[in-house]
């Protein structure tokens, strides 16, 4: 029989208490901001391709108002007010329009253009000095994974329903992890990094 190692890692309580039980280890998947692909759509295609983009953003802006509604009912109304700076990344139209520029103009698929243009905002806010406009780079990266994995038809596995009760064990939960997490069954939950 092979022996267990056993791992001991320490950090800084963000709430107090101890949970004892089967750890979940949730990979890169739920904060994966990834460059996809560059693709190319065929000539004529531009506007079935900016369709598919809205219908990606359309999906995205339900899921988020479907998490705010729940935070708001199970949590509380202040909480749940991270979803609205998530709605507005959705609905910024100078992002909307950048991307489809780039369908139009380069032949660009979507979940590329949209990349290019996202990342640029990104990192321009990840470069500034105000840490806690830095944090909202991630609030941005988190919309755009969410848009970026409906555009590719990948999906997160469901937080919601967790098999069991679990400590969560994850490098960072974006707030939209977060809150899909299954109250019922998350013993406590450990991240490397976040605020």
């Amino acid at each position: 029989m092979a022996e267990q190692q056993e791992t001991i890692l320490h950090g800084i309580a963000a709430s107090p208490g101890i949970a004892i039980g089967e750890a979940m280890v949730i990979n890169t998947f739920y904060t994966a901001f990834c460059e996809p692909e560059q693709k190319t759509v065929p000539r004529g295609r531009e506007e079935t391709e900016i369709s598919r983009f809205d219908a990606a953003l359309d999906v995205s802006r339900r899921e988020l108002r479907s998490m705010q509604r729940r935070m708001q009912n199970e949590l509380d109304v202040k909480n749940a007010g991270i979803f609205d700076a998530h709605l507005l990344i959705v609905d910024d139209q100078m992002i909307r329009q950048e991307a489809e520029q780039l369908i139009r103009t380069r032949n660009y698929s979507a979940d590329y253009a949209f990349y290019i243009t996202v990342n640029r905002y990104i990192n321009a806010i990840a470069a500034m000095e105000d840490e806690y406009l830095k944090e909202r780079a991630d609030d941005i990266r988190d919309v755009a994974s969410r848009i970026l994995s409906h555009l590719q038809g990948t999906r997160n596995p469901a937080l919601e329903q967790l098999p069991g009760r679990r400590i969560v064990i994850a490098n960072d939960l974006t707030p939209s992890a977060t809150a899909m997490l299954d109250r019922d069954n998350v013993m406590g939950f450990a991240v490397g990094t976040g605020s």
